[in-house]
Formats: structure tokens, C-alpha cells, sequence
């Protein structure tokens, strides 16, 4: 009887939990980009997976495959290069 209760109290607690980290993440993005530029929010958005893979091994032990770190690598590079040229675009006055 107990190996039922317990399952379906997880469940319980999964499904109360999960719309306020959501409602939390909606949160923080929509502020983020109120007072961000646009442009930059999206290239920032790119750095999620990046951020998923080093919270999973720091919190969880979860070590990242080589593939991983060759996708990780990529975003970084890709994000540098966007960010650089954004730079050298000159703003209008």
C-alpha cells in the first residue's frame, strides 16, 4: 500500500510545483527583455543549452558527452561572433 501512496504523492507535488517555476522562468525572461535590447536577448537565449548541460554536471554529476561539449563550443563561438558584430554596427544618433 505504501509503493502507491508515495508515487502519488510526487505526482502531486510535481504537478503543484511545476506551473510556479514556469510562471517563475515566463517571469524572469519578459523582464529581462524589458529592459534589454531585443537582439540581444535572442542571441542570449542561445546560451540556454550551454547553461543546461553545466548546471546538470555541477548539480546532478551528469558528466557531458564529447558531443556536447563540441555543441557547447559551437553556441560560444556563434554568440562571440554575433556580439562582436553587433558591436561594429554603428547606432544611429
Amino acid at each position: 500500500m505504501s509503493g502507491i501512496v508515495l508515487p502519488a504523492l510526487d505526482t502531486a507535488l510535481d504537478c503543484s510545483v511545476a506551473p510556479g517555476y514556469s510562471a517563475l522562468g515566463y517571469w524572469l525572461m519578459s523582464s529581462v527583455l524589458a529592459r534589454a535590447a531585443a537582439s540581444r536577448f535572442a542571441v542570449s537565449m542561445y546560451l540556454l543549452p550551454v547553461v543546461g548541460v553545466t548546471v546538470a554536471w555541477i548539480v546532478l554529476g551528469d558528466r557531458p558527452y564529447a558531443r556536447h561539449l563540441a555543441g557547447g563550443a559551437l553556441i560560444l563561438s556563434a554568440v562571440w561572433i554575433s556580439e562582436r558584430a553587433a558591436s561594429r554596427v554603428p547606432r544611429p544618433a
